[in-house]
């Protein structure tokens, strides 16, 4: 599959051709993309990286089960 790049402009319009979005909801997500592109809506992210847990998602399934239905 070919990478088509397009800009903001093509995109908001094709958002709101479709006749499912407001303009406001299609110039939002255009401004998402772009923050998503110039990687500022990471940046906090990597400047404050989480401590993950060495649990699997699978283990705490398990555990959550037995609580909730303890409930």
């Amino acid at each position: 599959m070919k990478w088509v790049e397009f800009t903001n402009e093509q995109f908001i319009g094709g958002l709101l051709q479709s006749g499912h979005l407001s303009k406001h909801a299609a110039e939002g997500l255009a401004e998402m993309g772009i923050a998503l592109g110039n990687g500022r809506i990471t940046e906090e992210f990597y400047k404050n990286k989480p401590v993950l847990s060495k649990r699997k998602f699978e283990e705490f399934a398990i555990e959550f089960a037995k609580v909730y239905h303890q409930a």
